[in-house]
């Protein structure tokens, strides 16, 4: 516009460029800059600046706090006078600030156990605030406790689990809480299924409520405020497990798959080997195990170029003649791992036999690695007398269909595989099965 003077020339004159046509103003965390005349008889654009972790303080920024409303809505207030961001990670890390989101719409995700038996790793320590939330809950079930004030929302999904865990939730602030527990996919809609107020000891009125989560479940943990009270608080969440002596606990759901260490059967897989431990030579120990309810962890063809009919050539030095070729991968039945270490070079032999409970027409095979840790790294070590079946041992007779192989092997540590001939076919060109494997008898002989 015009500032009432002539510009000299018989016009009226604009406001210099230098002229304020706008003021600066700030609302909600966000500063909104002076406007300048351009001189022209218009005013220039103005520029928005976040004002975060602070909130306004008057018509600018503020750089200090003394509680929380001076922050923005996605911040809290430290000791110290600072303002300090929530974190916007999903899940919340533990010892962050989680207030980032409000209610039903963006609840802070905490953490769940990856592991329900030893669900400890997952434990946290969570810093949040009820300023710059709203009131959207109050517990519906008698008494309307925290139906004025506002609350955070925290999720915790445990759909991923088939066990499930008992979980304390611990909170105390600066302020008299409120605790309770939706349980449901919908937050909206969720069902009220525990509550408590100042129900432990914790300080200016805390709560806590102890309770199992299902598995496959979604749960909304409500930290709300007695009448219309709020402020800062801190949520400990301690998960524990189930079962009081960590043993495969079928009545909660564990299996082989969700709780490998204790489910499943020694040997079963390299973090549940068994050890051949070699006494004085000559050393023989003989062992009686079972096939029928393991899991498939290794396969002896293909996959690990171990080659099938190669004829006499040298397994230990890795020399393939052009004789050789690799037929579909076949032992895919259930497996055994056993650990060998051998001080000194020694003649091994190794035989395994059959013993009840198998199909008709499957045999038992073994095969040998070698390497520091399980499942080895050289895997293509050979055991056998010269004949085409050097990798897994050479036939024998009798209605145990056995297995052996006699080697001289130096120092180190070895992996000997006990598994099937038949079993799933990786690729489908031999349907063989799975195809039913039982007991058997491992005997080691060290000389």
């Amino acid at each position: 516009g015009f500032d009432g003077l002539c510009n000299g020339s018989g016009a009226c004159r604009y406001w210099d460029a230098s002229t304020v046509c706008a003021g600066q103003t700030c609302d909600d965390a966000v500063l909104t800059t002076m406007r300048y005349c351009d001189g022209g008889g218009s005013c220039l654009t103005s520029s928005n600046v976040d004002c975060c972790p602070y909130d306004c303080l008057g018509d600018s920024c503020g750089t200090s706090c003394n509680s929380d409303p001076a922050c923005c809505n996605t911040a809290l207030c430290k000791v110290g006078s600072i303002c300090k961001n929530c974190s916007p990670a999903i899940p919340c890390p533990d010892g962050e600030w989680c207030c980032y989101g409000d209610s039903c719409t963006s609840p802070v995700t905490l953490e769940y156990p990856t592991n329900t038996v030893t669900p400890d790793a997952a434990d946290g320590t969570y810093y949040s605030s009820t300023y710059g939330s709203t009131d959207a809950f109050e517990y519906a079930s008698g008494n309307q406790f925290g139906s004025n004030a506002t609350d955070r929302v925290f999720k915790i999904d445990t759909s991923a689990d088939p066990v499930g865990v008992t979980a304390t939730f611990s909170v105390s602030g600066t302020f008299n809480t409120v605790l309770y527990i939706k349980e449901g996919g919908s937050c909206g809609t969720a069902a009220n299924v525990a509550y408590n107020d100042d129900g432990c000891s914790k300080p200016n009125g805390g709560s806590c409520i102890t309770m199992k989560l299902k598995p496959n479940t979604v749960y909304w943990v409500v930290v709300d405020g007695w009448g219309t009270n709020k402020g800062d608080f801190v949520l400990n969440v301690d998960y524990t497990t189930l079962c009081a002596d960590c043993s495969c606990d079928s009545a909660y759901g564990e299996n082989s798959t969700n709780n490998p260490v204790d489910c499943r059967d020694q040997s079963d897989y390299c973090g549940n080997y068994r050890d051949i431990t070699v006494g004085a030579k000559p050393f023989n120990r003989v062992f009686d195990d079972n096939l029928g309810n393991d899991q498939d962890d290794f396969n002896h063809w293909g996959s690990y170029s171990v080659y099938y009919n190669c004829g006499d050539h040298n397994c230990l030095n890795g020399e393939i003649t052009e004789s050789c070729y690799a037929p579909p991968p076949r032992h895919g039945n259930s497996d055994k791992v056993y650990r060998l270490v051998l001080g000194t070079t020694s003649n091994v032999r190794i035989r395994v036999e059959r013993t009840a409970g198998w199909s008709a027409g499957n045999q038992p095979r073994f095969y040998v690695w070698k390497g520091d840790t399980c499942p080895g790294t050289e895997k293509n070590i050979c055991l056998g007398n010269g004949s085409n079946y050097l990798q897994w041992g050479d036939w024998g007779s009798g209605g145990g269909y056995p297995v052996a192989g006699v080697q001289s092997m130096t120092a180190g540590t070895y992996w000997v595989m006990v598994d099937t001939f038949y079993g799933y076919s990786a690729t489908g060109a031999i349907p063989e099965g799975p195809i039913g494997a039982g007991a058997f008898k491992l005997s080691v002989t060290v000389w």
